[in-house]
């Protein structure tokens, strides 16, 4: 952020060296390197020297840009079963920057461009942090600044990002719906197949709290179709997950039964909460249970695992 014109890399290697060396800056180390640190007075004095070079926004710019790099390059994808806690980790001690990073785009010398771009690519490290009521401020803010003309990737992140914090912040709401609806729509225009089937999970989980059997049915053989599509495991193990939930509020126990032990025998296994923000595995488990207590199995409800 502070090459340029006269001053190249090496000059500023230099100059970080010194104020290192005199305590201006702290270092902090760690597996994944060395972490520079302005401690609070210094940080101070630093603003109100940038501020009256009349260059604060120029550099803001750039902060917001590099910001967008880190994330990008370092992408948490809240979806993949890979998913593992260092990914987070990567990009977490950067949080403090990202936020900084949002309050200027979003703010009155920003760039909504910038602003859209950098919340997208900060949702899912919100999400996978559990970090819900400032993952739905932010995209609330990027969808209130969107156009038609803004980039589809972005604004399917944000819708999904959206709906997926509503429902743990909203509650059993309309808005929660709505929101899901606006998601999959995006996801099926734009042919992300993944995104789709991870957004059906989560409606199906909104509207099984609702005990709406028709609607849980319905998105669960979207899911199975979605599934079929990838020719994924994985994908397969999440929609036979959806079924059985499905069919155990229809009252088709045989069904819910086949469908639920099948995913539990297959990838679900893997899974874990942070992926999709409720542990599937445990879901399942938790309605193979009651589908035994439903259909008299009392011997079987009793032993299915924990």
């Amino acid at each position: 952020m502070a090459e340029g014109g006269e001053v190249d890399g090496a000059e500023i290697a230099d100059g970080l060296g010194n104020l290192v060396n005199k305590s201006l800056i702290g270092v902090l180390t760690g597996s994944r390197g060395p972490f520079y640190r302005l401690l609070d007075t210094t940080r101070a004095y630093a603003l109100e020297k940038l501020a009256a070079s009349g260059e604060e926004d120029a550099i803001a710019r750039r902060h917001a840009s590099f910001s967008i790099q880190v994330l990008e390059s370092n992408p948490v994808n809240l979806f993949d079963l890979e998913f593992t806690e260092a990914a987070v980790g990567t990009v977490r001690d950067y949080l403090g920057n990202i936020r900084a990073a949002l309050e200027w785009s979003f703010g009155s010398n920003g760039d909504d461009l910038t602003a859209i771009r950098l919340a997208a690519a900060a949702s899912q490290l919100f999400l996978a942090m559990l970090l819900l009521l400032e993952c739905r401020a932010w995209m609330e803010k990027a969808i209130d600044r969107m156009t038609p003309h803004c980039d589809h990737r972005h604004q399917v992140k944000i819708h999904a990002a959206l709906a997926l914090s509503l429902m743990y912040t909203e509650g059993n709401s309309e808005r929660v719906r709505e929101a899901f609806h606006t998601a999959l729509n995006f996801a099926q225009q734009h042919d992300d197949t993944r995104l789709h089937l991870s957004l059906l999970s989560g409606m199906s989980m909104y509207l099984h709290g609702l005990v709406d059997a028709a609607g849980t049915h319905a998105l669960a053989l979207r899911s199975e179709a979605a599934a079929r599509e990838t020719g994924s495991p994985d994908d397969t193990a999440i929609a036979d997950a959806m079924l059985g939930a499905a069919y155990c509020l229809r009252s088709d126990q045989r069904r819910a039964q086949e469908h639920l032990k099948r995913s539990l025998r297959g990838s679900l296994r893997r899974f874990n909460a942070s992926q999709y923000l409720f542990d599937l595995r445990s879901s399942s488990l938790s309605v193979l249970t009651h589908s035994f207590f439903f259909s008299g199995n009392l011997d079987q409800a009793a032993i299915v695992p924990k």
